[in-house]
């Protein structure tokens, strides 16, 4: 049993132990998306591999129960895309949607959509993945027929379909017992309760979990809101020891900031999940594989092209599993894990846990009545400044504060007459709201709102975000002080240099006003002007400046793609794990899939500093006496599926202390 620890004993051993056993963790390895009706392409061949042969021509229709960007659906796709891949087989997909329309009406018109797709298509296999798919196409349509099924994603029990038949055949998916035992691990009791939306693959799951594990004294959290959800789960501190949160969908109002916010708070007991998408909502992660879900369905659906029939194959359960930890979750349930954990463990919530650890404990409603504009130069969705605003909304969760937030959405829109009606409209909202502190994150807040309108007046202003150089607009003034943000060039040279095969080095980015400073002071300060450029704005001119780089650099940074406006991460990915030479480089974390090395920036960082830095103004201190700051933490990803497109080994020592990715696609 795990005793209780006092809050400011609990803050200060995290604080003592959380560098000791930051520098000692190398994280385990840890681990696209197909619109309706798109065609599989292929790729170039790679040793090892089957050729095409008889299956040229031969098709597969993929029916989904769910939808594209669902996390579990685009693994299950990234599974049967990498299984498929130079197979020369067509693949067609439908998504059903039934995730987001849990509605048995339109469950019922989607598996007629889909039966559709099945005569017009005329596939020689189909692959059904996830409950809806079974219960509206296959068992109604499908079984018993002539069309061979693989099925995969059926939770638990597939008998209830009649599975497996003499045309159908496919993987159950179950939870891992292991999850259980980590949150009894920590747990003050034996009572166990589960929180989630208020859906029918959910509440299948509750009946089995209650029936095979807990003897029906599992008690159960279904919800539709986010209110309903805050109010279950603060109820379920009381009233369990542990808690399953098993999923988010069904929840029509989530937020991702609020419940990351609002759990960090109240998080007193050990919470999990299956699910590697609610990693930064719980303690614990015990995640199953989808992708191993979609490549045994693909590899099975491969088998019975090539002459095996549905009912020799046997039904298959899932295996792998992935351990992830969260240690700001962990810190805030009193939840110290042994070493042993944090080395095999994927770890998360490092930084979070490590700025929150900074400063002062804030009082709840210590702010009331104080009101704050946070201007942000770009769009919500936008990966900086998501986390720029779990930075600002961490800091004055619960203080009271009245925030609002203006979006200028200049990133999308790249032209100087959008950027000052932006500004004018930025302007109005503090005239109308009247805060009382400005903060102004990234360039084109200071360029269109700040220096216009402004700088040198009564109102104190905190930027972030600023590339480089404040003094080009003139900060720090008497009403205005920030942080800066500076890209960490050295660090990324040194991951560079031992891969590359020269010191000609290049920049690829799509062609927006930030990008092009940015391009400047790289070459101004670090490369002498011989960095050479290439600034697109499409996809095919990405390709093309990639190729060429290719050959005429020897790194390369592909800083963003952001004002490639027909940008396709999937296609993206794909191209250039097909066509990676040299090493490759971002300061941005969201590029990680694209890159070998990451060397990111904290926008959170960022948004940390301004929030503490309008509060400290709030609590009397002027702009003035506050010195501009410069960002100082990072975070380093390395991808190791580009590591072996570009045919480079990297040493051990190199992936001790960063984040591994990549590396589930080359296990397949």
């Amino acid at each position: 049993m795990f005793d209780r620890l006092h809050h400011k004993h609990r803050l200060l051993t995290w604080l003592i132990v959380f560098p000791l056993v930051f520098v000692s963790i190398m994280q385990g390895f840890t681990s696209v998306v197909l619109g309706e009706s798109k065609v599989l392409e292929n790729t170039k061949a790679e040793s090892g591999q089957k050729p095409a042969g008889p299956l040229l021509g031969r098709k597969i229709l993929w029916v989904s129960s769910y939808h594209e960007g669902y996390e579990a659906n685009d693994d299950i796709e990234r599974g049967i895309r990498a299984a498929l891949k130079d197979r020369a087989v067509q693949l067609q997909v439908l998504h059903m949607d039934t995730k987001r329309n849990d509605a048995e009406d339109f469950g019922r018109q989607a598996g007629l959509r889909a039966l559709a797709m099945v005569k017009e298509f005329a596939p020689d296999v189909v692959i059904a993945s996830d409950d809806n798919a079974q219960k509206y196409l296959v068992v109604p349509y499908l079984l018993h027929t002539g069309i061979p099924i693989v099925f995969c994603g059926v939770n638990w029990d597939a008998s209830v379909y009649g599975y497996p038949a003499k045309n159908v055949t496919g993987m159950v998916e179950v939870d891992l017992i292991e999850l259980f035992e980590h949150l009894q691990r920590h747990a003050k009791g034996t009572r166990i309760g589960y929180l989630s939306g208020n859906v029918e693959t959910e509440r299948k799951v509750i009946d089995i979990y209650n029936h095979r594990f807990f003897k029906g004294t599992m008690k159960s959290y279904l919800v539709t809101s986010m209110d309903e959800f805050k109010t279950a789960f603060l109820k379920a501190q009381e009233e369990v020891d542990m808690l399953y949160i098993s999923n988010y969908t069904g929840i029509k109002d989530w937020d991702r900031i609020e419940a990351e916010l609002f759990l960090g708070r109240h998080t007193r007991i050990p919470t999990g999940s299956h699910h590697r998408f609610m990693a930064p909502y719980v303690v614990f992660v015990v995640a199953k594989s989808m992708e191993e879900h979609g490549t045994y369905a693909a590899t099975t659906a491969l088998k019975i092209l090539e002459g095996e029939s549905p009912e020799e194959i046997a039904l298959s359960e899932n295996s792998r599993a992935e351990l992830i930890l969260n240690l700001r979750l962990a810190g805030a349930a009193s939840i110290i894990p042994p070493l042993a954990l944090l080395k095999t463990a994927t770890v998360i919530g490092q930084e979070a846990l490590q700025l929150a650890g900074a400063g002062t404990k804030l009082v709840p409603g210590g702010y009331t009545g104080k009101k704050m504009l946070w201007v942000d130069s770009y769009h919500q969705g936008y990966e900086w400044s998501d986390e720029i605003e779990k930075g600002i909304r961490e800091v004055l969760y619960e203080t009271g504060v009245n925030l609002q937030i203006v979006r200028m959405d200049s990133k999308r829109n790249d032209t100087a007459t959008y950027g000052w009606d932006a500004g004018l409209k930025a302007r109005d909202a503090v005239q109308e709201f009247k805060p009382d502190v400005v903060i102004a994150s990234d360039d084109n807040a200071q360029k269109y709102l700040v220096v216009p309108f402004l700088k040198g007046s009564e109102l104190p202003v905190i930027f972030c975000g600023v590339n480089w150089d404040a003094s080009i607009y003139g900060y720090p003034t008497a009403n205005i002080t920030g942080m800066i943000e500076e890209d960490l060039v050295q660090e990324m040279l040194k991951k560079f240099q031992p891969h590359a095969r020269g010191k000609r080095i290049g920049y690829l980015a799509g062609n927006v006003e930030t990008e092009r400073k940015i391009v400047d002071i790289y070459n101004k300060r670090f490369f002498d002007g011989k960095m050479k450029t290439y600034l697109v704005n499409s996809m095919e001119a990405f390709k093309e400046a990639f190729l060429r780089a290719q050959e005429e650099v020897d790194m390369l940074y592909i800083s963003n793609y952001t004002g490639i406006t027909d940008w396709h991460p999937a296609a993206a990915e794909k191209f250039l794990f097909n066509n990676s030479k040299i090493p490759t480089g971002s300061h941005n974390s969201f590029m990680a899939p694209y890159v070998l090395f990451t060397v990111a920036k904290l926008p959170l960082e960022q948004g940390n500093f301004a929030a503490k830095t309008a509060l400290r103004i709030l609590d009397g201190l002027s702009p003035a006496q506050i010195p501009v700051a410069v960002n100082e933490l990072n975070h380093i990803t390395i991808n190791l599926k580009m590591a072996q497109a570009a045919g480079f080994v990297l040493p051990a020592s190199l992936l001790k202390g960063a984040t591994i990715i990549g590396q589930k696609t080359l296990q397949q």
